[in-house]
């Protein structure tokens, strides 16, 4: 997990992260730390589908329920269950694809054009 928060930030790709960026890394997990104790309101330990998606309005990421969906097939366990870790994972991983959607999106018209290389570079290292 630590080695893909690293290259969730690591925007250069460079595989490392300058002291400014860990400081928004640590902002993040004290963010997610937050929203995972303040919206696990059954005090379960865990996420259900209801509270992962209330987590991630909360900390400004609002997804159509189509990616709701394949984040819970993708970050939950075979109950629906969504630990502090996988929220962590899938919530730095959607916060730096928005990043990077955005920074392509010079119109913000909600499309962007990415070549066959660029694309998969930033699937892979991201």
């Amino acid at each position: 997990m630590t080695r893909g928060m690293v290259a969730m930030r690591d925007y250069d790709m460079s595989g490392k992260l300058g002291f400014e960026d860990f400081k928004k890394l640590w902002g993040d997990l004290i963010l997610c730390k937050r929203a995972f104790l303040a919206l696990d309101t059954d005090r379960s330990g865990f996420f259900n589908s209801r509270e992962f998606e209330q987590a991630l309005r909360a900390l400004g990421l609002e997804v159509p329920e189509s990616v709701l969906k394949a984040m819970m097939m993708r970050y939950s366990d075979r109950d629906g269950h969504v630990r502090f870790d996988d929220f962590v994972s899938c919530y730095m991983k959607l916060k730096s694809m928005m990043k990077i959607f955005k920074a392509k999106d010079f119109r913000n018209q909600g499309n962007v054009e990415f070549a066959k290389d660029e694309y998969v570079q930033l699937c892979m290292y991201s």
